[in-house]
């Protein structure tokens, strides 16, 4: 596993992954809940990881505020030493039929997360049959800008659009975590 760090490469193998929010901050909420949809989603994620042979860590949390539970996730990577995080979330814009798609955000200029990002929106894209909205370049997200490493937060499809969510549902929480990890492990691994 290659990595970029802000010390440059290494042969880490420390991967962590949050969901995103907490029960008294959940985030979006229409046909599916994204607070206990990306709790199983992190979860399946990280038990796949662990069996490619990555260590990891769960950096989810149950704080009372948004700035903290950011502030926490972000801790728990950087005290773990990760090499790699991934904050998993749900999107949110409008109520539609229609498919809307997955994108993946990451931190401009990282050329690790972007290939990543790239891999794990068109992965989870092919697993739903929904666009694919690609890799997105930002640094206004809390995440990307406050972890010591290579750092995605992956919008795994719109909770607000009937047809991302029927493709979600068909394909299950476990899958889409297991989807995610793969989608890393090709570019990491």
């Amino acid at each position: 596993l290659i990595a970029y760090t802000k010390g440059g490469y290494d042969m880490s193998k420390r991967i962590c992954i949050a969901g995103g929010h907490s029960k008294k901050c959940p985030g979006a909420s229409k046909y599916i809940d994204e607070y206990t949809e990306d709790r199983k989603v992190a979860k399946a994620c990280l038990a796949k990881l662990k069996k490619l042979g990555y260590t990891t860590k769960a950096g989810s949390n149950e704080k009372a505020t948004q700035a903290a539970e950011l502030s926490e996730k972000c801790r728990i990577s950087n005290a773990f030493k990760a090499d790699f995080f991934a904050d998993i979330h749900f999107n949110a814009c409008r109520t539609t039929k229609n498919a809307v798609g997955v994108e993946c955000y990451y931190w401009p200029g990282d050329k690790t997360g972007k290939k990543v990002a790239a891999q794990v929106s068109k992965d989870l894209s092919k697993l739903f049959g929904i666009p694919n909205r690609g890799a997105k370049a930002s640094s206004g997200l809390y995440v990307l800008r406050n972890t010591n490493c290579t750092a995605i937060l992956p919008e795994v499809c719109f909770v607000d659009s009937k047809a991302d969510t029927k493709a979600y549902k068909k394909a299950g929480a476990e899958k889409v975590g297991q989807t995610i990890a793969n989608s890393i492990h090709k570019v990491l691994g």
